[in-house]
């Protein structure tokens, strides 16, 4: 991931989709996995369902935009 983040990212959101299913990875494995603690920008993780209610969705969006 440090590839895909320049010098010049200020937030990095990630959507945790399918948060609705057992076997997604927990956000603290995912924090681990793409090294999120070694990035100088914010980052939040923000798990999500995209069908139904669609919940978490607006509440990244909003936290990007703060």
């Amino acid at each position: 991931i440090e590839n895909l983040v320049t010098k010049e990212c200020e937030k990095l959101l990630i959507l945790l989709n399918k948060h609705d299913l057992l076997q997604i990875e927990t956000t603290r494995v995912l924090e681990k996995r793409l090294k999120l603690y070694s990035l100088t920008c914010e980052w939040l993780i923000v798990p999500c369902c995209a069908i139904g209610q669609g919940y978490g969705i607006s509440e990244g969006v909003n936290w990007l935009l703060i």
